[in-house]
């Protein structure tokens, strides 16, 4: 009996990459942050 469906494909390509943010490396890391351009106190970072 002779089958219907056609052969799959040899190889199928693989998906593209995903373009979000999420999926990407970071590139710096945590970089450093002179005293200079520094501000803020670490109890602004809270409200009450």
């Amino acid at each position: 009996m002779a089958s219907t469906l056609p052969d799959p494909p040899e190889h199928t390509p693989a998906p593209p990459p995903a373009a979000d943010r999420a999926a990407r490396v970071e590139i710096h890391g945590i970089d450093h942050i002179p005293d200079r351009e520094r501000h803020g106190r670490a109890r602004d970072l809270f409200a009450v």
